[in-house]
């Protein structure tokens, strides 16, 4: 995971899946600041930012991990321009719930 951003990640009662490479995580922050790299960009320069990263790329997969406090409109959003952009294999970041 990218350290230094601050993200408080939604729980699921899911496990999650196991990640054999190296994942791309994409980050919306409470702020709805999108990090992509750890370089911020704004939703405009999105799709034209993924599209010169995964040009070359064999895993066209990208993670998002967006701050829980996020509404899910900002998300849907960026998983549109990541669509856009070519990428179909998306995923959200959560952490597990504790168990009670």
């Amino acid at each position: 995971m990218q350290q230094g951003i601050e993200v408080d990640l939604p729980k699921t009662s899911s496990a999650g899946v196991e990640m054999t490479d190296e994942p791309f995580i994409l980050v919306i922050d409470a702020s709805k600041n999108i990090t992509v790299a750890k370089n911020k960009v704004s939703l405009e320069s999105l799709k034209p930012r993924l599209r010169a990263i995964f040009q070359n790329r064999k895993n066209k997969q990208v993670y998002i991990q967006a701050d829980q406090h996020v509404e899910y409109g900002i998300v849907a959003e960026v998983m549109a321009e990541v669509r856009a952009a070519g990428i179909f294999n998306i995923g959200l970041v959560t952490v597990p719930k504790a168990k009670p």
